[in-house]
């Protein structure tokens, strides 16, 4: 039999798996398989049962497959694409008012990842499919009961809003994402299941808004902060919390609105390296000698067949660019992962954190960083990646980390997040001197 406790929970819920009636000491596999849109991620762990014949997943180790040692929620974290699919795919729960089928079973023996490949692949073979002794659904939500969520479309600005059960006043938090643009709504529905009002704001390839990331406006950012601060249902002093050049977004705007107090900044360059706008002109007044270089840079292919893109310059051509977060009285947390391929983190931070010292403001910024990590430190026990399609490049681009570092890095930052809002964002909290 296979116990699944609970059988619906929240994406960053722990979830215990036993199972029971098997023989003393027989070898079994664990597989695990989600699909979204269209695509299959999957995980496998080799576990042996005990003497009475069980298996625990929060007590026994893997001794291969996907994960190794002891570890609850292994079996969910080490997910990765399947085999013989595109490279490049990122597990980004799209519908997250509905719950995501996690469907776990169980086959005898020890099997391998090429066990399993023709449940994937186009031509299909049933009659050789292997079939597990036992299985069973888990439902994992990124939206927990009584959050709604309402689209928003106001002036200029668009996205979505998740607001958790009652009447509020509720911290708010703006959610940015980075340059592969469109909307990622499940970590502003994980904010709210945990209690803040949150606003997923995209910035380009969504609806009628730009197309291409240097056609993006400080100005759009600035009447999203003003329109989200504005609402009964938001306490003062909202927070923002960006990955990437969402992350420079939300630093950036740290000098520009006092009504942001708490800042997260996810594996962020620490000056725009990219051409914005401001008041119609270029913003910031990046060197053109600088965009040459960058354009100059070769492309190079690391060995999972994804090109490396780090193209920051740290040295006296950009210092003058570092981004003012000085001249904020917002609190920041800067997360990066150390082994980072589209961000050289410790040159970044090192940057931002030298200014805010220099500046007197060392008490208001915090750094985790994470060993071994790569460049998408998302909520965690999703399926992570080792290569991201980008619209910018259209190629797959390798986000650096081990699976097994960047997946602790995940658990570990999220708790951290939500510490940081509750303690930096809303009205007790709000002291703008700006």
């Amino acid at each position: 039999m296979l116990h699944i406790n609970p059988a619906k929970c929240l994406m960053d819920e722990k979830v215990h798996i036993k199972i029971t009636n098997l023989k003393s000491c027989e070898n079994v596999t664990v597989k695990c398989e989600v699909e979204q849109n269209g695509f299959i991620y999957v995980s496998i762990a080799h576990l042996i049962a005990s003497l009475n014949g069980e298996v625990d997943l929060a007590n026994d180790p893997s001794f291969g497959g996907s994960y190794i040692g002891i570890d609850q929620m292994g079996i969910f974290w080490s997910m990765l694409p399947a085999t013989g699919q595109k490279l490049g795919l990122r597990y980004i729960p799209r519908n997250v008012t509905d719950p995501a089928k996690y469907k776990l079973q169980v086959y005898k023996g020890h099997l391998n990842d090429n066990d399993f490949v023709k449940e994937h692949n186009i031509q299909v073979d049933k009659t050789n499919k292997k079939q597990p002794i036992v299985e069973g659904v888990v439902l994992r939500c990124c939206s927990a009961p009584g959050v709604t969520r309402y689209e928003v479309k106001h002036g200029s600005v668009r996205g979505t809003i998740f607001k958790p059960p009652g009447k509020g006043p509720f911290k708010g938090v703006i959610d940015v994402y980075g340059s592969a643009g469109g909307i990622v709504e499940s970590r502003a529905a994980l904010l709210a299941s945990h209690g803040f009002i949150a606003f997923t704001l995209p910035h380009h390839r969504y609806r009628d808004l730009p197309k291409e990331l240097h056609d993006v406006s400080i100005e759009y950012f600035i009447e999203a902060i003003d329109y989200f601060s504005s609402l009964d249902a938001v306490q003062p002093g909202i927070g923002m919390i960006g990955i990437s050049s969402g992350g420079l977004f939300a630093m950036v705007l740290s000098a520009l609105s006092s009504k942001l107090s708490g800042i997260i900044s996810i594996n962020s360059l620490s000056y725009i390296s990219f051409v914005m706008k401001k008041n119609n002109q270029q913003y910031p007044p990046i060197e053109d000698i600088l965009i040459d270089l960058q354009k100059a840079m070769p492309w190079q292919e690391d060995d999972k067949g994804g090109i490396l893109v780090d193209l920051s310059i740290y040295d006296k051509r950009t210092d003058h660019l570092t981004l003012n977060i000085d001249q904020s009285n917002a609190k920041f947390l800067l997360i990066a992962g150390e082994d980072d391929k589209c961000v050289n983190n410790k040159l970044a931070t090192d940057k931002l954190l030298k200014k805010m010292y220099k500046s007197g403001k060392g008490d208001n910024i915090d750094l985790l960083l994470y060993p071994g990590a790569g460049h998408f430190i998302d909520p965690p026990y999703m399926p992570l990646t080792l290569l991201h399609y980008n619209p910018i490049y259209k190629r797959p681009v390798a986000v650096g980390g081990k699976i097994v570092h960047t997946a602790a890095a995940c658990v570990h930052s999220w708790t951290e997040i939500l510490k940081f809002l509750n303690a930096n964002v809303g009205k007790l909290n709000f002291h703008s001197k700006l």
